[in-house]
């Protein structure tokens, strides 16, 4: 390798699949300009920080990465900010320095700064990735818990006491082993980088009133199906048994393109009817299922033994909290549609997501989610207490939910759901915690 050689490193500040895929793109964008990949971040030339703004907490654990790098990086290394965090929460980083910034509607920009043979919109689509070389769980929660530590103990002559300042820090922080167990989910344990990767559209045509991510993945742009095929057939034929669907919103794909979800779905159902396969169809908005129900159920019902798992984000089972969140459909038409398809097709595995203590959500509304949640036995529920995002409509919602109300609510919503982590499955996800480091 010549001293000339430029070298790179790229991290992920989340798991969330849409990015790591961004991540691997830039890689494979950088290699081919001929750039060479490096594990150790002080021996990099270039550092790429892909940041994540879903949550508040996300946004300081983005922070933490930054500052990490900062510290970490050789002198003359440039650091780049690529993700959502760029374009949700400009300011929360820009006060740690000057950065070149990329997010997922711009990654063109890059070729200012590469100035290679090959422009990025040049890189193919990803298909194969090793999700841990560019995202590592523990090293975040370590990074998390040695940072604030380090805050706590800086501070801790302000406190009236060591002992008393060091339990309150220990009960703020002892949720973390008992939010990774309930976390764990069973589709995905010990098989995220066995995955064949297809990603389908970037953005959505939604505009959910709580929701920051869409100004920086942008509106509905639907890949070529026929692409998207000749990629899945590629995929047969090297033996993959495990695809996913990659999309903010897989339900609206194709309406920008004269297309539907479910003509691609149809297509990839018919190229792999030999072939032993499971596809992963995650994201598909509440309000597609009701629109496509039909036809969408009779696929499903002839292809459930090709479904790994379907999921639809709900959010709420109070239509009241619906229509303030800007989810066009009712409660009655989701739950009809999904115990049908129950019924249709048992042994379908089903998810979902919740929000919970969204601005204005009384104790009734919450029961009523409480019981769409108990009638529905899904297979896995992702819930989440409502964030509060800048810019979003839901900012200045009054009746905002508070804090401890929310967290009993999500605590609440766990114990009833269906999932629990058996302990083989918790050594599973403890195994592949500790292989990432070796990666």
């Amino acid at each position: 390798m010549g001293n000339n050689t430029r070298k790179f490193f790229i991290w992920s500040t989340n798991a969330c699949i849409e990015r790591i895929l961004d991540c691997q793109k830039i890689h494979d964008y950088l290699v081919h300009n001929g750039w060479v990949s490096v594990k150790d971040l002080s021996r990099a030339d270039l550092i790429v920080v892909s940041t994540c703004s879903l949550t508040e907490e996300e946004d300081k654990s983005s922070e933490d990465y930054i500052r990490f790098c900062l510290r970490r990086k050789r002198k003359t290394a440039e650091i780049i900010i690529a993700g959502c965090m760029p374009v949700i929460v400009p300011d929360k980083f820009s006060k740690l320095g000057r950065f070149l910034t990329v997010s997922p509607t711009n990654f063109d920009a890059l070729d200012k700064f590469v100035k290679g043979e090959y422009g990025f919109n040049e890189s193919a689509e990803p298909n194969i990735v090793v999700v841990s070389k560019f995202h590592k769980l523990l090293f975040k929660k370590w990074l998390k818990l040695t940072l604030r530590m380090r805050d706590w103990f800086s501070g801790f002559k302000s406190k009236k006491g060591l002992l008393p300042g060091f339990l309150a820090f220990l009960r703020k922080h002892a949720g973390t082993v008992g939010s990774l167990s309930s976390a764990i989910d069973p589709f995905l344990v010990n098989s995220r980088n066995d995955f064949f990767y297809l990603r389908i559209s970037r953005g959505c045509l939604g505009e959910c009133s709580y929701c920051a991510k869409r100004f920086s993945t942008g509106r509905l742009k639907s890949r070529d199906r026929e692409a998207i095929l000749r990629e899945f057939e590629a995929g047969l034929k090297k033996r993959y048994e495990k695809f996913y669907l990659v999309s903010e919103d897989c339900g609206c794909y194709g309406r920008d393109i004269n297309s539907s979800v479910l003509d691609l779905l149809e297509q990839i159902f018919s190229a792999g009817r030999e072939y032993r396969f499971k596809l992963v169809i995650p994201n598909f908005n509440a309000q597609w299922l009701v629109k496509y129900y039909e036809p969408l159920e009779r696929m499903l019902v002839a292809n459930r033994d090709k479904v790994l798992y379907l999921q639809v984000p709900v959010q709420s089972g109070s239509d009241r909290i619906l229509r303030l969140m800007n989810r066009h459909y009712n409660i009655a038409d989701v739950q009809k549609c999904l115990l049908r398809l129950k019924k249709k097709a048992p042994g379908l595995p089903l998810k979902t997501d919740i929000i919970v203590g969204f601005p204005g959500e009384n104790e009734e509304d919450f029961l009523r989610t409480r019981k769409f949640m108990e009638k529905m036995e899904f297979d896995f529920a992702d819930i989440f207490p409502f964030q509060n995002r800048q810019n979003t409509p839901a900012y200045d919602m009054p009746g905002k939910v508070p804090e401890e109300i929310k967290e009993s609510r999500a605590r609440d919503l766990l114990k009833i759901r269906k999932y629990r982590p058996g302990s083989v499955v918790i050594l599973k996800k403890a195994v592949e915690l500790v292989k990432d480091f070796y990666v």
